[in-house]
């Protein structure tokens, strides 16, 4: 294997002297070789844009910080898209400047105990007050790292700070492993996305650690991608003001299938867990397994476990709607004030929709009536006004086949709030409700409130 030194290629690592052109040369070098390393040693360097090679593997030393140029004219501009194909989707936090650029590349890998600081604040409007959200600049560096169409892709061990936008997107890439990172943005930051995976096959991410304001693991696919296939995310601690483990959203227009998120942590979420499509795409084939949810009482409205069937209005009302079924959700610790929520909009159905060893655990209650129905954003069961504010620990609508078993709830002590069922459920078709160990919150209340259903194996 050979290696590249940055300083023999005249990188000062003074944290002053911009050294992109010099690690850039050192890149090059390597990959017009056959590939190696190029190893970056204990300093600080300055850089603007750096474009990955082929067979190239970049090592950060412990102790080495690439640090990112708080001035937009240090940056190449990249459009790794083309907007036609693109359409209908325009999303802002999608820039032509990034800090680490791979396209088209083979056998890439960023590695090692040392860390990039991203430019930040640099890129954001001046905060107003604490505990609000931080308006962003046009343009900004968006995400930081960028991979595109690329093959066997490595990222592993080292950190990144204070993303000015998303931190790490791969589009249509294959053969991916994610492992080790620590991704510590801004919790108030202007949609600071952890890890966004965007229409890429044959991917593993484990093992991380993300600190963020926005989705901490994502998955996504655009007009011009790929579908999501055959994807882990396994061993993760995210701390997010939005969704933890996320599927699809406004970004759902191709199918997301053979996909297992497990062992995870997350807390300060306003939801846990968001399975949607809300843009034509069908996702199938989904387990969630050992996971500890906690919301964040500072939000209202919180949904440990979000499943949504719709066409946003933000999008042409023209496109056909997706699917979203064979779902499941197992032993699953909830620590929250809201409900779980899995909702189809009027004519769609869920199907096969499956939450066993579930456990709700409630300081307070959050009540959902009347605010629920009112509530503003584009993901809260928009076309679903009763279930947005049914009152119930589960709310579910439009579902063929739900099976819940062994959901427990542990309601406030000396609750004396409106009375809560334990499911609230309107036109559910087919499927299984056992659960024992789930007492409502009041006496003289049904544990089940079924509107125009037909669940036939209920057991109490």
């Amino acid at each position: 294997m050979s290696y590249y030194n940055v300083r023999d290629f005249g990188a000062s690592g003074n944290g002053v002297t911009l050294d992109t052109e010099k690690i850039q040369n050192s890149i090059n070098t390597c990959s017009n070789s056959g590939g190696g390393v190029v190893l970056i040693p204990p300093g600080i360097y300055k850089i603007g844009t750096l474009f990955l090679k082929s067979h190239v593997t970049i090592e950060l030393s412990n102790g080495a910080i690439l640090l990112a140029s708080r001035d937009i004219k240090d940056y190449t501009a990249v459009k790794l898209w083309d907007d036609e194909k693109r359409k209908p989707f325009v999303n802002p936090d999608l820039q032509p400047y990034h800090l680490i650029v791979a396209s088209n590349c083979k056998s890439i890998e960023l590695k090692g105990q040392g860390k990039i600081k991203a430019p930040g604040d640099a890129f954001w409007e001046i905060p107003q007050p604490p505990n609000t959200w931080i308006p962003a600049k046009v343009p900004r560096v968006s995400p930081t790292i960028c991979i595109h169409h690329c093959f066997d892709v490595k990222l592993t061990n080292f950190s990144i700070e204070d993303s000015s936008g998303w931190t790490i997107e791969c589009n249509s890439c294959e053969r991916v492993w994610i492992q080790s990172l620590r991704i510590k943005n801004n919790f108030w930051g202007p949609n600071t996305d952890g890890i966004d995976i965007q229409g890429c096959k044959d991917v593993i991410i484990s093992n991380c650690n993300i600190d963020c304001s926005d989705d901490a693991i994502c998955l996504k696919t655009l007009p011009d991608s790929l579908p999501n296939e055959r994807i882990t995310i396994t061993n993760c601690i995210c701390r997010t003001q939005c969704v933890g483990l996320k599927l699809g959203c406004l970004e759902a227009f191709k199918d997301m299938k053979q996909i297992v998120f497990s062992n995870c942590v997350i807390y300060d979420c306003t939801r846990g867990i968001g399975v949607y499509s809300l843009a034509g795409g069908n996702i199938e084939n989904v387990l969630f397994e050992n996971i500890t949810i906690y919301t964040n009482p500072f939000w209202e409205l919180n949904r440990p476990i979000h499943v949504d069937l719709r066409i946003s209005k933000q999008l042409p009302q023209n496109i056909p709607i997706g699917s979203i079924k064979n779902i499941r959700f197992n032993n699953i610790h909830c620590k929250t004030q809201g409900r779980i929520l899995m909702t189809a909009r009027p004519g769609a159905m869920l199907k096969n929709i499956f939450l066993s060893n579930i456990h709700i655990q409630y300081d307070v209650i959050d009540d959902p009536y009347p605010k629920g129905r009112n509530a503003r954003g584009n993901q809260f069961s928009n076309d679903n006004p009763e279930a947005r504010e049914a009152r119930a620990a589960v709310v579910a609508e439009n579902i063929n086949n739900l099976s819940i078993q062994n959901l427990s709830v542990e309601w406030p002590e000396n609750y004396s709030g409106p009375p809560f069922p334990v499911v609230w459920g309107k036109n559910l078709k087919g499927g299984f409700l056992d659960n024992p160990l789930a007492n409502q919150s009041h006496k003289n209340i049904d544990k089940y409130q079924l509107f125009e259903s037909d669940i036939k194996n209920i057991r109490t």
